[in-house]
């Protein structure tokens, strides 16, 4: 893949965005790790079962399904043999942009902010087209809006009017502490952990402002045991 993300200026537009649509089609998401979820789906898992490729013939065992007895196997070995398969699996894909004070600075070509927009828009398109479920959590430090993964267009362009309003909102007023002392990126983490399925896939696009601090650390911990995150 060999493209140039066309981001520049202080503001995102939703018409680029949008536009990303097509570039998108050059990614490449396919997952690393086995799928987790119970949805079928266009990503490949190591769940034992039935599925859409077939992997191999074992002896059966107590819980295998019937219908996957490989008849011929067994009538020449004597003993009952099954078929595996691999399964092909949904899996949810969460886009975390960060829109806070600090991302409204950058070079003479483009904001951080912008940068983080324009990337978020490929990762949704990128995910769309390639089967998967699309979400995300936009965070400004101040709120946040969280959309909850679908397999949708409509999904998408929601993920990315949320990432508009909230980047034309720049420039807030720095962050102030919290009485409690977290960074609004544990705060983030933390309202993240509820929408994230065991299973999905995270892509957080961030300068990490506060990621060091204790309780974010905590919250990445947690999330990380049962998600990949990016």
């Amino acid at each position: 893949m060999n493209f140039t993300i066309p981001a520049a200026g202080a503001y995102v537009s939703l018409a680029d965005l949008i536009a990303l649509r097509f570039p998108a089609g050059q990614l490449c998401l396919a997952r690393k790790k086995r799928a987790l979820s119970t949805l079928a789906g266009p990503n490949k898992s190591n769940f034992r079962g039935r599925g859409i490729d077939f992997e191999e013939v074992r002896r059966y065992q107590p819980g295998d399904d019937i219908r996957t007895i490989d008849w011929r196997v067994t009538a020449r070995s004597g003993n009952a043999h099954t078929k595996l398969f691999q399964e092909e699996r949904e899996r949810p894909v969460l886009i975390v942009v960060d829109q806070r004070h600090g991302m409204f600075f950058g070079s003479g070509h483009c904001f951080k902010s912008v940068l983080a927009a324009h990337l978020a828009s490929l990762l949704a398109w990128g995910a769309l087209d390639n089967g998967d479920r699309i979400g995300g959590l936009v965070f400004n430090g101040a709120d946040h809006r969280e959309i909850r993964p679908r397999r949708s267009r409509k999904t998408a362009l929601a993920l990315l009017s949320h990432i508009d309003s909230y980047n034309h909102a720049l420039p807030l007023a720095p962050e102030l502490p919290t009485p409690s002392g977290e960074s609004s990126f544990a705060g983030m983490v933390h309202n993240l952990r509820r929408i994230a399925k065991p299973g999905s896939a995270i892509f957080l696009i961030s300068d990490f402002h506060g990621a060091n601090d204790e309780r974010a650390q905590e919250y990445l911990f947690q999330l990380a045991q049962h998600t990949e995150i990016a």
